[in-house]
């Protein structure tokens, strides 16, 4: 790649996260309480730049090989988990699944996703069930307060919905697979996903509210 073309993107990224900085600043002047509105505004731009950023960086570090691939490491950093439970396969992502209304785009956190997705499945055998329930457990940092916790249909829920399914599901339709939601607080935000056999599930489901 010529010099210079690389010297301006690395130069870009270098102003978009001076001003990623900015965004943080004002977020943390910006009373919640007074100005809700506000506060939403600024924390949507800060979080479409953290996005744009990430990207950017990411492209700028696939220009050199490396011995471990780059979105292989993302998902150990990010906390990207995938597991057998019995026999019930459990995802584990590091944050709630992005809002509708703020049209960000999900490439941060889907990108790492797909890649964890792809390990698992060449490591591991996958599970074959005759019909599918994929419950989704939203995880609210309890510090917050109820107040933050959102409707089910202001949930970008279809990319994730997509990569379980390219990879462990043979169709996502109503055909073959029961969507569940379930909401839960805890020491931190993230969303959980359960993928089991329909037949399991009501036993699953008596054993999670009993806790």
């Amino acid at each position: 790649m010529n010099t210079q073309i690389l010297n301006d993107r690395i130069d870009k990224v270098r102003m978009e996260t001076a001003r990623l900085e900015n965004d943080v600043c004002a977020l943390f002047q910006t009373d919640i309480t007074l100005y809700p509105e506000n506060f939403s505004s600024v924390a949507v731009e800060a979080a479409l730049r953290g996005e744009k950023v990430a990207c950017d960086l990411r492209m700028l570090a696939g220009l050199v090989p490396t011995e471990k691939p780059y979105l292989a490491s993302a998902a150990e950093v990010m906390d990207i988990s995938i597991k057998m439970e019995g026999e019930t396969l459990k995802i584990v992502l590091p944050c709630l699944l992005p809002q509708r209304k703020a049209h960000a785009a999900p490439d941060f956190l889907m990108m790492p996703v797909y890649s964890a997705l792809q390990r698992y499945a060449m490591d591991h055998t996958l599970p074959h069930y005759n019909r599918y329930t994929l419950c989704l457990r939203h995880v609210y940092d309890a510090a917050l307060g109820v107040g933050y916790i959102r409707d089910y249909d202001n949930m970008e829920i279809k990319p994730v919905l997509d990569a379980v399914a390219l990879y462990f599901m043979p169709d996502d339709s109503g055909l073959c697979c029961d969507l569940y939601h379930t909401t839960a607080t805890g020491p931190r935000s993230r969303t959980e996903l359960y993928l089991m056999d329909s037949d399991l599930f009501p036993a699953w489901l008596t054993r999670r509210k009993s806790r």
